[in-house]
């Protein structure tokens, strides 16, 4: 069968043998091996590296998938340059890998990831990219936060505490914890890449982002 998809992770064994995880559109995550791989054996280059995009020739045994051929469509070498950059994309790799279901399509979240990564790439700043990124796979299953309003009181919120019920004002007895204005804009937006305005928000952001990751394991 052929897919499309790209690499979330990669394993070597001490033997030479390697397994990646690819993300596939139509069939969601699935481990396939490359038997020899790391010996040179079998070579696919750059195409069974993380972050690499590609279509991909599978053959399914018994027990196994394997992968016999693989084309590169993107391989957003230049993220290989940007530390910060490479780090966040990596780390969206993880957390789909740990939160995704085996075998199970999620045709919405490729796109996402994808575009994401292109805003990386283009020099969005990480932590504003990925409040975007886990805002709206929150959304897609259903469990994304408010970002625009307390969650007690309902009045427009800026700074706020960052609550296991969502944002609460001041107002509402909340520590001020970050300062949300603009984000929920932001991620309701189609473009991955951030407005202006949120440029230089990167300690909110983080503080955002960490607790999306919080609200997304405290929901699943």
């Amino acid at each position: 069968m052929k897919r499309t998809g790209v690499v979330l992770r990669r394993l070597v064994t001490s033997e030479g043998n390697a397994s990646v995880l690819l993300f596939l559109r139509s069939s969601g995550p699935l481990w396939v091996r490359l038997p020899g791989a790391s010996r040179g054996s079998v070579r696919f280059g750059g195409a069974a590296e993380p972050l690499v995009w590609g279509a991909y020739q599978l053959q399914r045994t018994r027990t196994d998938v394997y992968l016999r051929e693989a084309e590169v469509k993107e391989d957003f070498w230049k993220l290989r340059s940007m530390p910060n950059a490479c780090r966040q994309a990596l780390h969206w790799c993880s957390l789909l890998s740990r939160n995704l279901l085996r075998g199970f399509p999620y045709d919405s979240l490729l796109p996402l990831l994808y575009w994401s990564t292109a805003a990386l790439v283009g020099g969005a700043p990480p932590g504003v990219v990925s409040v975007r990124f886990l805002w709206r796979w929150l959304d897609d299953w259903g469990m994304a936060p408010e970002l625009e309003r307390c969650s007690l009181c309902g009045d427009p919120a800026g700074k706020v505490g960052l609550t296991d019920a969502g944002p609460v004002c001041p107002a509402c007895g909340a520590e001020t914890a970050a300062d949300i204005a603009g984000f929920g804009g932001y991620v309701r937006s189609p473009s991955a890449q951030p407005p202006e305005e949120l440029a230089g928000r990167g300690n909110d952001a983080e503080k955002i982002a960490e607790w999306m990751e919080h609200f997304f394991e405290l929901n699943r």
